[in-house]
């Protein structure tokens, strides 16, 4: 028997929710990682990962998961700010849609405290398929002084509990076709003064009929896409100040050029 990782028996137990609760949807399962992620360690290690882009810094590699037509994908790169100003851009929900590659938008719906909230996301796809959307915890965890930050996404899958934050409405009003899964996680590691290193893995079942090669297609420029907008997202002043503004000391983006 086939030996499955802790990520693939999430992954098939997911799948089979989504078969009993709800009609077939896009499943996009983001998951951002490194080495040094406890239980999702197996799959942040090269077993079978093969390149498929590496271009001004962003390397992106797929490997085939079962019962998946598309490959389980993994982007990283290099990013030129601290943590802490990587940190105030993922926490921004109003500018998803300026950066995150195929986000119509994204908006906070409820926060419990400044890293842990409701958020809702739209992934806009072209005509004449439907929009997507998901309403997900988002719990990010941070060691400043370590530089290590992980942000945690759960999609709620429930849909009794998915409806007590409201969002049905405008699902059914925005002809949008509700994800069963939006899982992830974004880790961002300090590698330097103004350096971090930023990884990306993802898996998505959009439930369409359309090939492999098509959807696996799709997979490889969002991830190219999100990182290089996010390159270029940090630089603006707005995030260093707040960054500043939350530490209580300076950061500037100077010392980067």
């Amino acid at each position: 028997m086939k030996h499955e990782t802790l990520f693939e028996k999430t992954i098939h137990l997911k799948k089979e929710c989504g078969r009993m609760r709800l009609k077939p949807v896009l499943l996009f399962l983001l998951i951002f990682s490194t080495a040094q992620f406890g239980a999702f360690a197996d799959d942040a290690a090269d077993n079978g990962w093969r390149t498929v882009s590496d271009e001004n810094g962003i390397v992106v590699e797929n490997r085939p998961l079962d019962e998946f037509k598309m490959k389980q994908l993994r982007a990283r790169c290099e990013v030129e700010a601290p943590v802490e100003v990587i940190y105030e851009v993922m926490d921004d929900a109003d500018s998803y849609h300026e950066w995150f590659g195929d986000c119509l938008l994204q908006r906070t719906i409820h926060r419990f405290n400044d890293y842990d909230k409701i958020s809702y996301h739209v992934v806009d796809l072209p005509w004449p398929l439907n929009d997507r959307d998901a309403v997900s915890r988002v719990v990010t965890t941070a060691d400043w002084e370590a530089g290590t930050v992980e942000t945690r996404v759960d999609s709620i899958r429930s849909v009794e509990e998915a409806a007590v934050w409201g969002m049905d409405p405008e699902t059914e009003k925005n002809g949008r076709v509700r994800m069963p899964v939006m899982d992830g996680i974004f880790t961002y590691t300090t590698t330097g003064p103004n350096t971090s290193a930023f990884t990306y893995i993802a898996i998505a079942d959009p439930g369409i009929a359309l090939p492999g090669w098509l959807l696996n297609a799709f997979s490889t420029t969002q991830p190219i896409n999100t990182l290089r907008n996010l390159k270029k997202q940090v630089k603006k002043e707005i995030y260093w100040e707040k960054a500043s503004a939350r530490h209580g000391k300076v950061f500037s983006p100077e010392a980067t050029e």
